[in-house]
């Protein structure tokens, strides 16, 4: 349970970031966020794209999520 409030609280302030328009920050956090859990559920994804989103960079977002699944 304490993982998952930490996790939790994490996320939190990663929204933050973006909401702040901190979005490059945002993007490395989200990018070892996932790197590091490899259960994480589909919010941190969400979130990343929403980043790429608002730094011009939708593109990136697709490429990393598509191209990291190629066999």
């Amino acid at each position: 349970m304490r993982q998952s409030c930490l996790m939790t609280e994490e996320l939190q302030d990663i929204k933050t970031l973006i909401e702040q328009g901190d979005t490059e920050r945002a993007i490395h956090a989200l990018t070892n966020f996932i790197r590091n859990d490899a259960h994480v559920n589909d919010e941190p994804y969400y979130l990343l794209g929403n980043a790429y989103r608002k730094n011009g960079k939708l593109a990136t977002s697709f490429e990393q999520l598509f191209g990291s699944h190629r066999a």
